[in-house]
């Protein structure tokens, strides 16, 4: 059997035992292991994650790699990447040194791994968005190398302050006329959030004469009720959407209130909605 295909049925044989290793939910543990032999001496790579899987708090990734051979393995290294919405704050080795090298995330030179020589490595990773997380894992020596993904771990939201602020382009519409509500959605923080939505069910006498948003929001138009899906927001982003209307031709205040919704956990429900009042004239 060539060393090529020695590599390619040994990560065939990672990718069956990561099938079957359970990933968890928050808080448990999830990872992969897998052995490849080089030219010179076998290494073995086992990594696993600890953390509360949650968006904003540090989950705790530790790389063991082993040479259980007889023989040296020249110019060890190592790679680790995070494929979902992270961050990895930190990796340090037991042996050699780590270095940030996107991607992979950091890049890890061992030096010659001595036989029986076990080498950790640990690192940090800080969820930014909720869902579904992996980690990279790669083991090699000179040109010889292999990688693989850890089962996903799923990342909870977090309570984050999803908000809304309106306005009408003038507090006294004459009756009849033409005047629009301009809306600002704004993630303000600390965390991301998906699946942000917004709301606006206009009264009866105020028609919907047209929708326009930001770059990648959605709006559809029910009735009276306009609805948009915003999608993702990181921290501090923020959409426009901008509702088109016409004064009703009797005098009089009118209000219409509008509201911002999310996936995650709200901190300050109390500017999840905005009401906005002109006095048609």
């Amino acid at each position: 059997m060539t060393q090529q295909s020695t590599l390619n049925r040994l990560h065939g044989i990672a990718a069956l035992a990561l099938a079957a290793c359970a990933s968890g939910g928050a808080g448990s543990p999830g990872g992969l292991e897998e052995a490849v032999i080089f030219e010179q001496g076998t290494l073995t790579l086992v990594e696993s994650e600890t953390g509360p899987a949650q968006v904003g708090l540090p989950e705790n990734i530790t790389i063991v790699i082993t040479n259980p051979s007889a023989q040296t393995v020249p110019n060890g290294f190592g790679g680790i990447t995070v494929q979902g919405s992270g961050v990895m704050t930190t990796a340090r080795s037991t042996a050699g040194r780590c270095l940030r090298n996107g991607p992979p995330d950091w890049i890890c030179f061992f030096g010659d791994i001595a036989p029986g020589a076990v080498i950790t490595v640990t690192a940090a990773v800080v969820p930014s968005l909720p869902g579904p997380m992996q980690i990279g894992s790669s083991v090699g020596s000179q040109n010889d190398f292999t990688s693989d993904m850890s089962p996903p771990v799923d990342i909870a939201a977090a309570p984050t302050d999803v908000q809304i602020t309106g306005s009408a382009s003038t507090g006294g519409p004459a009756r009849g006329g033409f005047f629009f509500y301009t809306y600002q959605v704004k993630n303000g923080g600390p965390f991301g959030v998906l699946d942000v939505g917004f709301s606006d069910t206009l009264p009866d006498a105020l028609p919907v004469t047209n929708v326009l948003a930001s770059a990648g929001v959605n709006c559809a138009v029910a009735g009276q009720t306009v609805t948009c899906d915003l999608g993702g927001l990181g921290i501090g982003a923020q959409a426009q959407i901008i509702i088109d209307t016409v004064a009703p031709p009797t005098p009089g205040n009118v209000t219409n209130v509008a509201s911002v919704t999310s996936s995650s956990p709200d901190s300050n429900q109390a500017n999840d909605s905005v009401s906005v009042t002109v006095q048609v004239r």
